[in-house]
């Protein structure tokens, strides 16, 4: 006989909802908006409502209070049929309603520093024309809340979590970064070539010995979600009598 042990728990999705004070390392780069909503949790429908009007009046004051951004650009947010909060998968149902919208999401967890910031969703329309890119962050407590804000400078966001400088230019797809007098050409051919989103992010070793010392980290997330459909197929209907 073979003793078998295991945990069953409910696998919630990702989504934002209200206010999460910004980290104070990640405020000092000045680099998003974090609009505070305390009393809903429409802060997605909110920061990318705030992404269309920066688009149409990019020389005017970012607003930083949801009452100051115009109530047309966040009827526009196609969200009918979506209730809140509103999960990272649902990006792609935005995406088909508005064809203007790449959206690109990014996390950030309360326990990581600055240099931890991770894709989770790259879109397959970044940099076409015609597009609008759209970049979020969503902030994490610690105790189960998410909440979505607006990358308003992503270079300048992400100099932090790659050790560089923050003149230099980062692709959003693959987070390659051009550095230099003519990086902004190099971005472009850069652009050009790059196809499409990629799951894993660029890997650079240190001269010398290599040792594995963060060993916290191997159990962050203490859960594994295995999507197997063939345990909950229907059996197939009886054969009807000859």
């Amino acid at each position: 006989h073979v003793g078998v042990a295991y945990d069953l728990a409910l696998y919630k999705p990702i989504g934002g909802g209200s206010y999460i004070p910004t980290p104070k390392a990640l405020a000092k780069k000045r680099a998003m908006i974090n609009l505070v909503n305390l009393h809903d949790e429409k802060c997605l429908v909110y920061a990318i409502a705030l992404a269309l009007y920066i688009h149409e009046h990019p020389l005017a004051l970012k607003p930083r209070r949801v009452c100051n951004i115009p109530s047309k650009y966040i009827d526009q947010v196609p969200v009918e049929g979506l209730k809140s909060p509103y999960y990272v998968q649902e990006l792609t149902v935005l995406e088909q309603r508005d064809p203007r919208l790449a959206l690109n999401c990014f996390s950030l967890h309360a326990d990581d520093g600055v240099k931890d910031i991770v894709p989770i969703r790259i879109s397959e329309h970044n940099y076409q024309t015609g597009k609008i890119m759209v970049n979020l962050l969503l902030l994490y407590d610690g105790r189960g809340r998410y909440h979505y804000t607006l990358i308003t400078n992503f270079d300048r966001l992400m100099c932090g979590a790659t050790g560089r400088k923050s003149t230099a230019k980062m692709c959003v797809n693959c987070q390659h970064t051009m550095h230099g007098s003519n990086r902004w050409q190099r971005f472009q051919e850069h652009v050009l070539q790059c196809k499409g989103p990629l799951t894993l992010g660029r890997l650079t070793f240190p001269k010398g010995p290599i040792q594995f010392n963060r060993t916290a980290t191997k159990n962050r997330k203490g859960f594994v979600v295995y999507a197997d459909f063939e345990s909950v197929l229907s059996p197939p209907p009886a054969p009807a009598p000859a």
